[in-house]
């Protein structure tokens, strides 16, 4: 036990206080702890409850050494336990919020409410798959009863449809500098070609009369980010479909829900590649062929990377070394690859309060549920699932 809690490399944790940071962190916004400068009990704080579930903790902290004989005898203290123990009860009414005493405990609740009332009106196996598309396109997200007047549900799903433009254009800057790697070598002529081969003839405005619906007769939204001809398009193709189908929601979108998928206005802010920068450029490009505009996207998205690139560079004044941290370089119109790129999904966070969920006994997975095999088991409301009704 001493050897493990040391600190420094090649040690379970580098910090003099290991992960302290980021447990009181999370135990602030339960309000389980203060948050002053000062380590002390928060209004949330339950003394009974915390001796009774850490005490065994410090007896086995107390040891030299440990064998799996003597942890044997604590099952209770894995966290695959705590839905089931005393503690758990009192962390689960705390995540769930059900007496909300500000606007954080508010949020956390009504994104509890959401994900509750989507494992129960539709089969959730997947957090990129199904429970963002349920937010997005279901019409239980407005008219259940549950989250009839939730404004954070509809800032979750304008949250959703900007999550779609920023996976495609990291897929899109992905395929890219893929296409670099390919031929160690490119000018800056060839992957505009190369992108501008991927986009169909005619303009632009005829690219976008010719995108799936993003409204439904109703005038609510249509799933057209994940229609058949969107998804089975080529990697660049369908990067671009989104976009192009991201900034046409930027003007369909109002309220709550534009608020989620734009953030707050500001008016002395011009986001480039933001959905509304989308649409500009668009409708600035209606007249002008497709393969212009895709052509002209190689542009953006190369000098973009040049000039984060050199603002993240950083001069070593012992070494005297400077690091420009860059996928790829440009060279007298020469783009060559450093290194390769991967297009990872952004991250919603749901997956981690669902597994939060699933400690505290809030959710549960049922893999008897699946309807194939290797399929992941599906989501439902767990023993403590009461809380969030």
């Amino acid at each position: 036990m001493r050897e493990v809690a040391k600190t420094g490399v090649g040690s379970y944790a580098r910090g003099n206080w290991g992960f302290m940071g980021q447990y009181r962190g999370s135990e602030m916004t339960l309000r389980i702890v203060g948050t002053g400068s000062r380590l002390a009990p928060g209004p949330n704080f339950d003394a009974g409850m915390v001796r009774e579930a850490l005490s065994p903790v410090l007896t086995l902290a107390r040891q030299d050494t440990l064998s799996e004989e003597d942890l044997e005898q604590y099952p209770d203290l894995c966290l695959c336990r705590t839905a089931y123990c005393t503690d758990g009860a009192w962390l689960a009414r705390l995540f769930a919020a059900t007496d909300p005493t500000g606007e954080t405990s508010s949020i956390r609740r009504q994104t509890m409410q959401m994900l509750t009332t989507a494992v129960e009106e539709s089969p959730i196996r997947t957090v990129d798959g199904d429970l963002t598309a349920f937010v997005a396109y279901s019409p239980a997200l407005l008219s259940h009863d549950r989250l009839a007047d939730s404004a954070i549900c509809r800032q979750w799903r304008g949250v959703v449809f900007r999550y779609e433009s920023v996976n495609a254009w990291r897929s899109l800057w992905e395929a890219l500098v893929d296409r670099i790697g390919q031929h160690a070598t490119v000018t800056r002529q060839e992957l505009r070609d190369w992108l501008a081969d991927h986009v169909p003839a005619g303009t632009v405005a005829d690219f976008q009369r010719n995108l799936p619906d993003t409204l439904d007769n109703l005038g609510q939204p249509a799933p057209a980010e994940r229609t058949e001809e969107v998804l089975s398009a080529p990697q660049p193709l369908r990067c671009i479909s989104i976009l192009a189908l991201g900034a046409r929601r930027h003007g369909e979108l109002t309220g709550q829900e534009l608020l989620g998928f734009q953030g707050p206005a500001q008016n002395d802010v011009f986001e480039e590649l933001a959905p509304m920068w989308m649409a500009h450029r668009l409708h600035s490009w209606a007249d002008r062929p497709m393969r212009d505009f895709a052509a002209d996207l190689v542009d953006v998205l190369i000098n973009r990377s040049q000039r984060i690139a050199l603002l993240k560079t950083r001069f070593d004044r012992r070494t005297g070394r400077v690091t420009i941290p860059t996928r790829v370089q440009v060279r007298d119109d020469l783009v060559y690859r450093l290194h390769t790129e991967t297009a990872l999904t952004a991250s919603l966070r749901w997956w981690q309060l669902l597994r939060m969920g699933e400690q505290t006994g809030l959710f549960r997975r049922d893999p008897s549920l699946g309807t194939g095999a290797g399929e992941a088991a599906t989501w439902r409301l767990g023993p403590r699932g009461d809380l969030l009704v």
